[in-house]
């Protein structure tokens, strides 16, 4: 059996300047300096070691590392100090008082000391708010909000030493313009019987005032300036106060709902008809009244006292009812009634069977 080996090496697995060794049915690689790993891809942390001297801080870096010195230090590892050392020294107030609103305020914290000192703010009772930022030296407060009171730290830094000052910063609330509700209403308002009612109670006043309905010494649901209510009737009839209240005081107006309604009249009764027998006629009752009465027909007839309504079509809510094909004589009837009372017309429908008489 003869066995052929393939050149794993071919395409290049070692990475970044490794070298590959082809080995049987397989492959190894010799990481260049600062590379680590089967395909040489693991950067090695030259910072393990902590190369830099004197507090510096190390980064690492692709087969290297760069020492990052304090202030004045220098050297590849921050091997070479600067001759003098003066620890730092705050300057920095210990009250500040800032207006609500400013758009940007702006804290510095001048440290001296050799070398230059690194200076960090924080605030004490929680981590620095949106707002708020450091920015070199300075404090950042950018749309100023009661918020932002509170203590701040500022902590300065070098070789030498620490030093911390502390300020109490002051945000003085706005003084705001503020003025009492008052409220411009209907005394009264007049629907009719199933019709929306709206109840419109005009508020003023800063800050804007809270607003609340009661009815029967009950409050309503609604905390808008106007009150609906659906379908009037007499149980919705009554007073209704709209009160309006802010930080400044309370103010309340009355609204008296009145729900009219009336009786059924027929205003456009049928009229007295003289027909052929077999023709069609139409016939119309209208009637006012508030709830809008409904219209009933009825017929009784002179020759057999039947009560029974002839053939008809209604049209318009039956407010026209149209006869057809008419071959009895008798009283027509409309009635227009509503919850509050009925009205009724009638008309003679006279059917002929001579036609010749009518002419």
């Amino acid at each position: 059996m003869t066995f052929i080996d393939v050149n794993e090496c071919a395409n290049n697995p070692c990475q970044y300047g490794g070298t590959c060794h082809n080995k049987f049915n397989g492959y190894s690689c010799s990481c260049a300096p600062g590379f680590t790993g089967e395909n040489c891809i693991g950067d090695v942390d030259e910072c393990i070691s902590n190369p830099c001297q004197n507090r510096g801080t190390c980064i690492n870096l692709l087969n290297g590392y760069r020492c990052i010195c304090l202030n004045g230090d220098t050297g590849v590892h921050c091997e070479m100090r600067h001759e003098i050392v003066i620890p730092p020294s705050i300057i920095l107030s210990e009250e500040r008082s800032i207006k609500e609103g400013i758009g940007r305020f702006v804290l510095p914290c001048f440290a001296e000391g050799i070398p230059l000192p690194k200076v960090k703010w924080e605030s004490i009772e929680a981590k620095l708010q949106s707002n708020v930022k450091q920015v070199d030296h300075y404090l950042v407060i950018k749309n100023v909000t009661i918020a932002d009171s509170g203590y701040y730290m500022c902590t300065a830094t070098n070789r030498g030493g620490t030093d911390i000052k502390i300020v109490h910063l002051h945000v003085n609330a706005k003084h705001h313009l503020q003025v009492a509700p008052k409220i411009t209403a209907l005394s009264e308002v007049e629907v009719n019987y199933y019709a929306d009612a709206k109840l419109v109670c005009n508020v003023t006043g800063i800050p804007t005032p809270r607003i609340k309905w009661k009815f029967s010494n009950k409050t309503l649901p609604s905390t808008s300036s106007t009150l609906t209510l659906l379908r009037a009737t007499n149980e919705t009839a009554g007073i209704y106060t709209c009160i309006a209240t802010n930080d400044v005081g309370t103010s309340q107006a009355d609204i008296k709902l009145k729900v009219t309604f009336d009786t059924p009249k027929i205003v456009s009764p049928p009229i007295t008809t003289l027909t052929n027998a077999g023709e069609s006629h139409n016939f119309t009752c209208i009637a006012t009244g508030h709830p809008s009465p409904e219209i009933s027909w009825s017929f009784n007839s002179f020759v057999d006292h039947s009560s029974v309504l002839p053939r008809n079509v209604k049209f318009n809510n039956g407010t026209v009812i149209k006869l057809v094909n008419m071959q009895t004589s008798g009283i027509l009837s409309c009635t227009a009634t509503n919850e509050f009372g009925t009205d009724n017309k009638s008309a003679n429908v006279i059917v002929r069977r001579d036609p010749d008489v009518i002419g």
